[in-house]
């Protein structure tokens, strides 16, 4: 999340559909919201309407290499960039960091590593991405996979774990179904929209069963009806 709790927002500028599903799965189940283009020059041209918090720039791209995206980019706005290439001599390093990267990764990469850069760019940039959502007494630990409620541990899954992430991240925010596949479950293409049914229906009898059954709990997860699903929490 981002100093005006709005989920910090990722262009991903990467012509390799596997690479770049790997790091769109990543950043969204770190709690940024992500975009992606397959070109420099798309990018460049919706970058005014989505209006990135970060830049993650691959540097052979099809037409306008990311050279000369970089040198756009740093011509028209100040925004983090961080490349992403498996250019790793430093001649070109160096160019990259001379036209204006913030870091520099070279494939392959360790998604924990990348992620852990991203937080840095981001906090550096005044963009900070928390690993931890508190709503009251309700605590999602998005690193450890821990949630708590009142103080104590709540049993779920890793996947529970990370749709709760990703509706807490954005309390009042209505996801489709196909929005929270996207997000939580990714590449996996076994599972279907009654999956996220499944889960939403696990995922609240645990959290009352935490909180107790004295009186419901200050926030709940609701059904918006023809969409999908929201996290609300009482005022």
């Amino acid at each position: 999340m981002n100093a005006g709790g709005k989920a910090p927002r990722v262009a991903v500028v990467e012509d390799d559909p596997a690479i770049a599903e790997v790091l769109v799965l990543h950043l969204r189940r770190a709690g940024c919201e992500v975009r992606r283009y397959g070109d420099g020059r798309s990018a460049l041209k919706d970058l005014d309407d989505f209006w990135p918090d970060l830049v993650v720039l691959d540097l052979r791209l099809p037409g306008m290499d990311g050279f000369e995206v970089l040198s756009r980019l740093r011509g028209e706005r100040d925004v983090p960039v961080l490349v992403l290439t498996a250019l790793g001599e430093t001649r070109d390093k160096l160019q990259g960091f001379r036209l204006g990267a913030d870091d520099y990764v070279v494939k392959p990469f360790d998604p924990e590593e990348l992620l852990a850069r991203v937080r840095a760019l981001l906090r550096r940039a005044g963009r900070l991405m928390d690993d931890v959502v508190s709503l009251g007494d309700l605590r999602v630990d998005r690193s450890a996979y821990a949630v708590h409620v009142r103080g104590h541990t709540v049993a779920l899954s890793r996947r529970e774990v990370d749709l709760l992430a990703v509706l807490a991240a954005s309390p009042g925010r209505a996801f489709t179904r196909g929005q929270l596949l996207d997000q939580v479950w990714g590449m996996d293409s076994d599972v279907d929209e009654r999956t996220v049914d499944a889960f939403v229906t696990r995922l609240r009898r645990k959290l009352q069963e935490a909180w107790g059954a004295e009186e419901p709990a200050p926030w709940r997860i609701e059904t918006v009806w023809g969409v999908g699903y929201r996290l609300t929490v009482d005022r």
